[in-house]
């Protein structure tokens, strides 16, 4: 007659049980979601944008603090030092993809029609159609003057992307052989833009339509590329250095 096996005396020792499984979901007590990753990173940093955004147009650039800016995104002040160095880099990518998106770049094939649209579509986010960012933006080139790091980050971030489309628009048309491929292209981009930086500090008048189109008139004359041996452009007799 077979003996019945047995058991083990150690198998009721705590530290050689099986490990307890952990209970199946419910509805009641979920599983944790997965983590994202990316895309929830995406939407946390468009948020922080957004808040610093409304700030700036609330509140003087030296009012506005990362602990206001956390807590109006609903993130740590932590998650924004992770992400930015100090206020004036956050700041400064927050107005410049503002700017992105309400002045593109235009590329119709006629450098002219393009510089006109790039100036109107300036004018109009700095001007009575959007006078919150044109004051946000004229506030922080005030505060610039005194902030060194901010007056930085205002020209190598908001200033330099500006430059960048107007630099692509002009080689552009240089390729197409429309424009003087000699021409001193900095002192162009200072010409196109220095009016509207004029008149939205001083606000001795309006910033428009017609205000873009008479830069670009006064300026095509001078850009263009002439034949050889032809005579000067019509005008003041002064032309633009090479």
């Amino acid at each position: 007659m077979s003996q019945p096996p047995v058991k083990d005396p150690a198998s009721d020792r705590p530290e050689e049980r099986a490990a307890p499984q952990p209970a199946p979901a419910s509805s009641d007590c979920p599983a944790p979601p997965r983590p994202r990753g990316r895309p929830r990173s995406v939407t946390c940093h468009q948020a922080i944008l957004r808040a610093t955004m409304e700030l700036l147009t609330e509140l003087r650039y030296a009012e506005v603090t990362m602990e206001a800016i956390a807590a109006r995104a609903g993130v740590s002040k932590q998650t924004l030092y992770n992400w930015w160095p100090s206020k004036a880099r956050l700041a400064m990518e927050a107005y410049a993809a503002t700017a992105a998106t309400r002045i593109p770049e235009p590329d119709t094939g006629s450098t002219q029609e393009d510089l006109q649209r790039l100036l109107c579509y300036t004018c109009q986010v700095l001007g009575r159609g959007e006078t919150s960012l044109g004051a946000t933006l004229a506030g922080l080139i005030a505060e610039a003057q005194s902030d060194e790091e901010l007056g930085c980050e205002l020209r190598e971030t908001l200033i330099a992307a500006r430059r960048r489309i107007a630099t692509r628009i002009l080689t552009r048309g240089m390729e197409r052989g429309e424009v003087d491929p000699e021409l001193d292209l900095p002192l162009v981009l200072d010409l196109l833009y220095g009016p509207i930086w004029y008149r939205l500090l001083l606000r001795n008048a309006p910033l428009n339509r017609a205000f873009a189109h008479e830069i670009v008139a006064h300026l095509m004359p001078r850009l263009r590329a002439q034949p050889a041996g032809s005579p000067e452009p019509p005008g003041d007799g002064v032309s633009l250095p090479r």
